[in-house]
């Protein structure tokens, strides 16, 4: 059967099955919601090739959080996903200016491309050890968003990549730690934060930094991990406060106008 409940209701706890239109009722008939915890919901494949249920999307994975399940939920303050969750889709709680926090399954993988874009609520982020694939623009313009980590686990990490634009304009970001097993940073994934000291050695196994990735930041110094090989161009363009910046012998490629437009000493 699929939900049926109040819709005034500001707190709702579900167990058992859901599919992407029980999401789609939640997001639609239930806009009080506060606080929703899916953490014991099993997430089933559906699909309809004859209407979608969210935007153009006709077909819905097993254990992945719609595209835009809960996108635009305008009192959702804290939501507790499915601990047997794999992905999160496209847009899948995007644009939920209440949100804060959000705790994200032991088994998520993937977190999509804009999934938390615009939770402008949102002030620290918890990625879990088992994620290897940050989106694109995956939170980007969460403007309050100030520290961001991967949780301790006795399990070994996933080796993680940071999507184009993952944090851009993040403005309030000062505090980053993606565990060891970075491999690597995309276009503007940083652009726009207020990350000062850079200190990227901690990330052996740091292979590529991509274009602008930090362009427009707060960084005043930057070192780097041996392992780089490839640091992209525009990466601390406009870094006006960026005065040196220590690179790794390895590297093979270093962008032009890497950077351009500060005051900067390398070494």
């Amino acid at each position: 059967g699929h939900l049926e409940t109040d819709h005034n209701i500001t707190s709702l706890t579900l167990t058992g099955s859901m599919d992407a239109r029980d999401f789609k009722f939640i997001s639609t008939s239930l806009r009080n919601i506060e606080t929703l915890d899916l953490s014991a919901v099993t997430i089933q494949a559906y699909e309809n090739l004859s209407a979608p249920v969210f935007g153009n999307e006709y077909s819905y994975a097993a254990s992945v959080v719609p595209t835009m399940a809960l996108a635009g939920m305008p009192q959702l303050t804290t939501v507790t996903l499915p601990h047997s969750a794999t992905s999160l889709g496209s847009a899948a709680l995007a644009a939920c200016p209440s949100l804060s926090p959000v705790t994200m399954s032991d088994a998520l993988v993937n977190v999509g491309e804009y999934a938390f874009s615009a939770c402008t609520s949102l002030e620290n982020v918890t990625l879990p050890a088992s994620l290897a694939t940050v989106g694109q623009g995956a939170f980007s313009r969460c403007t309050r968003l100030a520290t961001v980590g991967v949780a301790a686990s006795g399990a070994p990490a996933q080796e993680l990549t940071i999507g184009d634009e993952a944090f851009l304009d993040c403005q309030a970001l000062t505090q980053v730690n993606l565990g060891d097993n970075l491999t690597a940073i995309g276009n503007s994934a940083f652009a726009g934060t207020a990350l000062t000291v850079l200190d990227l050695t901690q990330y052996k196994n740091l292979k590529s930094i991509g274009d602008w990735a930090y362009t427009l930041s707060q960084v005043t110094s930057a070192t780097f991990p041996a392992s780089l090989n490839h640091l992209g161009k525009g990466a601390f363009i406009y870094n006006q406060r960026l005065n040196s910046a220590s690179l790794p012998a390895g590297l093979d490629h270093v962008g032009d106008f890497t950077f351009a437009f500060g005051d900067i000493l390398c070494t």
